[in-house]
C-alpha cells in the first residue's frame, strides 16, 4: 500500500503503530509456513492454502492415521468390515467401524487421492480426498491380492484413470488394478534382471521401469518392454520417478539423482550432487519438483526448480521414521511407518527446467 494511500496520522509514532498493527494483522493471517520448523496450522479449515513466501516451500497440511471404513452391503443389507489376514469377514456399524494405519510403507497420491500400503494390516487402503479437511471420506481396504506381498520393497502409483498400478517385485511383474483393487492385468518384466521399481510418466501415463542389477531404465510400450536405456557401469538405479518428460534414477551408491529424457533417454544433468548423503527412496511431479528420503539422518531433502534445495528432519515432518514418499502437483505426502501416520504437505509453485547440474 502506498503512503499517500494511508489515512492522514498526527504524527509519525502514530502512523508507525498502525504499519506495524497492518503487519501483525497479515502475519497471523497467513499462517505458520514450514521453514526447517514445525507448527500446526492455524487457517480455517475451509480456507485456501496461502502461498509461502519467500524461500519457503512446504507448509503442513495434515496428518492421516485413521478414519472410518467405506463399507460393502453384506448379506440382507448389513455392512461386513473386510477380513484381514487369518480373520474372516466380521459384521460392522451401519456407519463405517474406524480403521488405523499400523505400518505404512508405501504411497500413491494423485488428484487428492491417496493409496497407503501398510505391513502391519497386510492391505492397500485408498483415501479419497485426502488433502480434504473439512470432511472425513471413507476408507476403502482393498481385497488381498494374489503374489503380491506388501513389505517395503512395495511400489505403487496411481494412473489418470484412477487405476492403482503395483510392482511384484519377486515375481517380476507390474499389477495394474481397478479402483476396486480387481485385476486388470500383469505386465511382465522379466526381459529386466531386477526390476526395483517404476513410475507413470507423462500425460499419457507411460510406464517406466528401474533395473538396479544394470543401472539401466526402460519404457513399457504397451505390448512389450523397450530397450534399455542409460548405460551400464555409469551409476545406480535404485528407484525411480518421472515428470512430464523427465526421468530421474536414483544413484544410491553415489549419491545423486541421474536425469533423462523421456522417450529417447538422453542424459540431461544430475540432482543433489554433493547434497545427498545415504538416499533411499524418491518422488517426482510432473513440474520437475524432486523429493529425496536420505537414510542418513531420515531427513526429506525437498528440489524445487529454481530454488536451493530444503532438509526437512523427521522432526519437521512430524515424523517418527519416514518409510515412503508420494509427490503429486502441489502436494506432498511421507508415510511415518513408526508413528503409523502420513503427513501431508502443501507444496509452492515451481518451474520445470531449472535447478540442474550438468
Amino acid at each position: 500500500m502506498a503512503s499517500e494511500d494511508l489515512p492522514r496520522m498526527t504524527g509519525d509514532t502514530t502512523r508507525r503503530r498502525w504499519i506495524a498493527g497492518l503487519a501483525a494483522l497479515a502475519a497471523i493471517g497467513a499462517g505458520p509456513v514450514l521453514t526447517g520448523c514445525s507448527g500446526p496450522p492455524t487457517r480455517p479449515d475451509d480456507a485456501p492454502p496461502p502461498r509461502p513466501p519467500g524461500p519457503a516451500v512446504l507448509q503442513h497440511w495434515r496428518t492421516i492415521g485413521s478414519g472410518q471404513l467405506a463399507l460393502p452391503g453384506g448379506a440382507f443389507g448389513v455392512p461386513t468390515l473386510p477380513g484381514l489376514p487369518g480373520l474372516p469377514g466380521l459384521p460392522a456399524p451401519m456407519g463405517g467401524a474406524p480403521i488405523r494405519l499400523v505400518g505404512p510403507v508405501a504411497l500413491a497420491l494423485r488428484a487428492g487421492e491417496l493409496v497407503v500400503a501398510d505391513a502391519g494390516l497386510g492391505r492397500l487402503i485408498r483415501i479419497p480426498q485426502a488433502s480434504a479437511v473439512a470432511s472425513a471420506p471413507a476408507w476403502t481396504v482393498l481385497p488381498p491380492i494374489a503374489g503380491l506381498a506388501i513389505s517395503p520393497r512395495t511400489v505403487l502409483a496411481l494412473g489418470s484413470d484412477a487405476s492403482l498400478w503395483a510392482l511384484d517385485g519377486p515375481s517380476r511383474e507390474l499389477l495394474q488394478l481397478t479402483p476396486g483393487g480387481q485385476l486388470i492385468r500383469r505386465v511382465s518384466l522379466a526381459d529386466l534382471t531386477s526390476p526395483v521399481g517404476f513410475a507413470l510418466a507423462g500425460v499419457a501415463n507411460r510406464v517406466v521401469v528401474a533395473d538396479d542389477a544394470s543401472g539401466r531404465w526402460a519404457e513399457w510400450r504397451g505390448a512389450t518392454l523397450a530397450e534399455p536405456l542409460g548405460t551400464t557401469g555409469e551409476g545406480g538405479a535404485d528407484a525411480i520417478a518421472a515428470s512430464l518428460d523427465r526421468v530421474y534414477l536414483l544413484d544410491r551408491r553415489q549419491a545423486r539423482i541421474r536425469v533423462f529424457a523421456l522417450g529417447d533417454g538422453r542424459p540431461l544433468g544430475l540432482i543433489g550432487a554433493g547434497e545427498l548423503r545415504q538416499p533411499v527412496a524418491l518422488a517426482a511431479d510432473v513440474r520437475g519438483r524432486v523429493a529425496v528420503l536420505d537414510g542418513q539422518d531420515g531427513s526429506v531433502v525437498f528440489f524445487v526448480p529454481g530454488q536451493p534445495a530444503l532438509r526437512l528432519l523427521p522432526a519437521d515432518l512430524r515424523v517418527m521414521q519416514p518409510a515412503a514418499l508420494a509427490l503429486d502437483d502441489g502436494w506432498l505426502a511421507v508415510a511415518d511407518r513408526v508413528g503409523g501416520v502420513v503427513q501431508l504437505f502443501r507444496v509452492r509453485e515451481g518451474r520445470v527446467g531449472e535447478g540442474l547440474t550438468q
